[in-house]
């Protein structure tokens, strides 16, 4: 029976088409986002799952970040100290030169120890980033590199403490490997040979009245480098754990953005064989609905 108001082949035909629409749709949206899993409705324990994945590839690469400019604090500091320590080396050129020369030509190399002095300086401010400087005792900020079982954030510092070349106390009495007290040269005639800097040297009056000798000097460099190559030491130590740990980062990283990839990304290639097919489908449910609906205009040729 052919009828007006509903016909079963109609029907299903245009349920057919409506099905294949909504799955072209899908397909579609696969293809443009290359993802399988675009919001909860595709697969709630997978995108559940995914966004779990996301926050902590974010983190990570947060925490990734902080450490690169860690690495280059250190490694600024590292190669600052390195320069320091063969200025320190060609100071002790000039106090030994100073040893068999006359008035004039110690005048002379004096003009060379204030240079390597102004240089030991530069070198001490160039180790600066971002506000932080090791060298004059002002500690970056510490790395958070994850979290512990209880939740709470872990991090990597480095231990300002010792590593201060120019530095000043709380009363802002200098206090450090270079511009601090306890070496036994001293330009100051009336107190004990115990309390000059580093940067006093001064090569042309070595040895006069109660003015620290040559061979202080050379004690004071000895011991000032011995320091500093403590400080390179630790600074080294600390670039190499943020290095190993940058490097275990980029391990996890690439293992849950890989874990993320096979949970959400689309097959392109079954993506678009799936959409050959269903546009194939529409044709036919389309020529389907076509059929059904010639039925119904049958009808009316009865009435002519």
């Amino acid at each position: 029976m052919v009828s007006v108001n509903y016909s079963a082949s109609n029907a299903s035909a245009l349920r057919s088409l409506q099905a294949t629409a909504q799955a072209m749709s899908e397909t579609q949206t696969r293809i443009a986002t290359g993802l399988k899993i675009n919001s909860a409705k595709d697969n709630a324990y997978l995108w559940k799952a995914s966004e779990a994945l996301r926050s902590d590839i974010s983190s990570i690469k947060a925490q990734q970040d902080a450490i690169k400019v860690a690495q280059v604090q250190a490694d600024k500091t590292g190669a600052a100290v390195d320069a320091i320590r063969k200025v320190l080396g060609q100071m002790k050129g000039v106090v030994e030169a100073a040893g068999s020369a006359d008035t004039a030509k110690k005048a002379i190399l004096q003009k060379d120890m204030s240079a390597y002095i102004d240089q030991l300086k530069s070198l001490v401010a160039s180790a600066s980033l971002d506000g932080a400087n090791l060298l004059t005792g002002t500690a970056p900020s510490a790395v958070i590199i994850g979290k512990n079982t209880d939740g709470a954030a872990v991090t990597m510092t480095l231990d300002a403490t010792d590593l201060g070349l120019i530095t000043k106390d709380a009363s802002s009495v200098d206090n450090g490997i270079l511009n601090g007290p306890g070496l036994t040269w001293d330009t100051d005639t009336t107190s004990a040979l115990t309390k000059s800097a580093l940067f006093t040297f001064d090569v042309s009056t070595a040895g006069t009245g109660n003015v620290g000798t040559l061979a202080a000097m050379m004690t004071d460099l000895n011991t000032v480098i011995t320091k500093i190559d403590g400080v390179s030491a630790r600074v080294a130590a600390y670039s190499k754990r943020l290095e190993t740990q940058a490097d275990f980062m980029t391990k996890i990283a690439d293992i849950q953005e890989g874990a993320l990839s096979s949970m959400v990304d689309a097959d392109l290639d079954e993506e678009s064989a799936r959409l050959s097919a269903l546009q194939v489908q529409q044709q036919l449910a389309t020529t389907a609905l076509q059929i059904a609906n010639s039925a119904r205009a049958n009808i009316l040729r009865l009435f002519q």
